[in-house]
């Protein structure tokens, strides 16, 4: 949008009168903070293709590469899991952030099978099946209950809907 190069309509004292009324000066005022928000709305209009330029070109590499690394810690995560040294308290833990970020990912739009299937292990349900049931919002999905404990207190995570 651009701006107008002329000056914005206002009232001048007239030459016999001592000076604006108060409506004549609430007037111009008016009219100085609609120049204002005129100019504010040209630099937003020339921002936005700036900004949309720019999350393509950084911000969505960037996502792309966490949701990456995402997927990797999942898959790093499920594979830990199997590990003998873990007690069922670690591995419920492991099974519950397993959960959680697969549910991230995959809500998403991501359609990665070995996601859904990790998924599906750890949450003994089935992700398309949840999927297809109308919900509010991906942290409706059942995860296990969890009670983290730190420092003597009990923390409940439960996701259960």
């Amino acid at each position: 949008m651009t701006t107008s190069k002329t000056h914005p309509v206002r009232i001048v004292p007239d030459q016999a009168k001592p000076g604006l009324s108060r409506a004549q000066q609430q007037f111009n005022s008016l009219i100085k903070k609609i120049d204002l928000q005129k100019q504010r709305l040209g630099q937003w209009s020339e921002t936005i293709p700036k900004m949309q330029q720019m999350k393509a070109t950084e911000f969505e590499p960037l996502l792309d590469t966490y949701e990456g690394l995402q997927t990797q810690w999942v898959h790093l995560l499920d594979k830990a899991y199997a590990d003998p040294v873990l007690k069922k308290r670690d591995k419920e833990k492991l099974s519950h952030l397993i959960c959680e970020t697969a549910i991230d990912l995959l809500a998403g739009g991501g359609e990665d099978a070995e996601l859904k299937a990790i998924y599906n292990r750890h949450s003994g349900s089935d992700f398309d099946q949840e999927d297809a049931e109308p919900r509010l919002s991906h942290k409706n999905f059942t995860c296990k209950s969890i009670d983290f404990k730190s420092s003597g207190e009990s923390t409940n995570l439960s996701m259960a809907a």
